[in-house]
């Protein structure tokens, strides 16, 4: 099965490769077409207005009709490839991570001994992100697990991938609360890694459920930050300290505390100064 998806995989890569290639000589074509068409419907509008000749008016008219509708088609065609070129660009992205996680968990040796998880609430077009997370905690957690949607992975530290509705609930997990999920997971730690809008957090933080975990929020990831700010706060605790001095030596507090290399959370303590075993 493997093969024939890797083998169905380069064939679309090779097809969209050439698609690309096509579009590069289709472009020259199109400017022309595009030229030609407001050229010659202002040669019709001379014509028209000049009384020229109604059969060349209609014949030079229709003409620059086709040439527009010739360069509708081929701009509906290039999007379609660049459209395919970005799905491909996706996969390999992710093939890349995936392969990266796996490397990374052949390597035990000086990683923190817990395991840190990985739970989807929302569906596949989210497994990049999570790809692009994981690949950068499997390389110091000891194991990485994955799950989706009724699943509750057992892990120490879990990212939960799911969109608040306005009453705090997940959308489309609205029997369990953040907390709750914590809970059946026995994590103490708890990231909710999708961006959210603040007042969804706000009535996710009321709801009730067991406090046994700190839970961090997610309201703008500013990309690679993301992952680069949790590495670095894991390592620091590894290290031996506590989360939350480790949090504010990260991310300062206050009105000048904003900074394109930190993302924008909200860090509910409910488990107080958590450290990993040294």
């Amino acid at each position: 099965m493997a093969n024939r998806n890797e083998s169905s995989f380069g064939t679309r890569f090779e097809k969209s490769l050439k698609e690309l290639e096509r579009t590069r000589t289709l472009r020259p074509v199109r400017n022309v077409l595009l030229f030609s068409s407001y050229a010659l419907l202002a040669v019709a509008v001379v014509l028209l207005i000049s009384r020229g000749n109604k059969n060349i008016v209609v014949y030079v008219a229709l003409t620059s009709m086709l040439s527009g509708v010739l360069v509708a088609a081929i701009d509906t065609y290039i999007s379609k490839v660049y459209k395919r070129g970005e799905v491909i660009k996706n996969e390999l992205e992710i093939a890349e991570a995936a392969s990266k996680i796996e490397e990374n968990t052949k390597n035990t040796s000086g990683k923190i001994p817990l395991t840190v998880g990985f739970l989807n609430l929302d569906g596949e077009h989210l497994d990049r992100i999570i790809l692009e997370d994981a690949s950068k905690m499997s390389g110091i957690f000891l194991r990485t697990v994955f799950a989706r949607k009724g699943q509750s992975p057992e892990s120490e530290i879990l990212f939960i991938y799911a969109n608040l509705d306005e009453a705090g609930s997940f959308e489309n997990n609205r029997s369990e609360s953040v907390r709750q999920i914590a809970q059946k997971s026995n994590a103490s730690i708890v990231i909710l890694a999708s961006p959210n809008d603040s007042d969804r957090i706000k009535a996710a933080v009321n709801f009730p459920g067991p406090k046994t975990s700190n839970i961090v929020f997610t309201i703008d990831r500013k990309g690679a930050a993301f992952g680069q700010f949790f590495k670095t706060l894991f390592q620091n605790m590894r290290g031996g300290e506590d989360m939350l001095s480790s949090w504010v030596a990260l991310a300062p507090q206050g009105p000048q505390s904003s900074s394109a290399n930190v993302p924008v959370t909200i860090l509910v303590a409910e488990a107080g100064k958590l450290a990993f075993p040294t």
